[in-house]
């Protein structure tokens, strides 16, 4: 009898206890934590609250930091569309004092001309080179101290070293050379006004010289040296 009764009251008190772990579970279940669950919880609350303010501080500085590249990004293009209205303006004022000495259609005997004195002295440079030799032939065109033609300025004695030694009339013009020269003709201009070049080690000692004493060098672009 004893131990039924024992039997009985371990059986009321296992399914008591395990209804209130049911309860307390179901309920609250931060009461089945160690005593100190609640603070860690708080420590924790508060921790991502930190990291939180910190990530906020992070994207506005992210934010900053991509406004900021924006800004420059945008001023580059700013320089760079300034930059091209200016070259744009250039070689139309360029091309109304080429068309006002050549006429507004360009002949094509004299387009042949600068062509052909143009691949004779810059077959070898690059297409940069070939269009600087062809902005100095314009340069004297438009300018009051040489001839106003083409045909003149390149004719004109002792001026080009190929109209003389037959390395004009062997010239075979390229594509390339083609190009540089339209596009010399349609106002592109990076001469800064040149009216000589010259390939120091190719030319005479005396001309060399009178260069040097009486001209002002502008720059130099692969083998040739431009002045005014």
């Amino acid at each position: 009898m004893k131990k039924r009764k024992i039997m009985k009251g371990a059986v009321l008190l296992t399914m008591a206890t395990g209804l209130s772990l049911w309860n307390m579970e179901t309920q609250e279940a931060v009461a089945l934590a160690p005593a100190n669950y609640e603070n860690e919880l708080a420590s924790a609350s508060e921790l991502w609250e930190e990291n939180l303010a910190v990530a906020s501080s992070e994207d506005v500085v992210l934010q900053l930091a991509d406004m900021e590249e924006l800004r420059k990004v945008r001023v580059r293009q700013h320089k760079i569309e300034v930059r091209k209205a200016k070259l744009e303006q250039a070689r139309l004022k360029r091309l109304a004092e080429l068309q006002k000495c050549c006429g507004v259609k360009i002949s094509e005997y004299d387009r042949a001309i600068l062509e052909r004195i143009v691949q004779a002295e810059a077959g070898d440079q690059d297409h940069e080179g070939k269009q600087l030799v062809a902005n100095v032939i314009l340069n004297r065109v438009t300018s009051k101290s040489f001839p106003s033609t083409i045909e003149k300025v390149v004719f004109s004695p002792r001026q080009f070293s190929p109209v003389t030694d037959g390395g004009y009339e062997r010239a075979v013009v390229t594509e390339d050379t083609k190009k540089a020269v339209d596009e010399a003709l349609n106002g592109v201009d990076t001469s800064q006004g040149a009216l000589y070049f010259m390939d120091r080690r190719y030319s005479d000692s005396s001309n060399v010289s009178w260069f040097d004493r009486c001209l002002t060098k502008l720059f130099q672009h692969q083998g040739h040296e431009f002045y005014k």
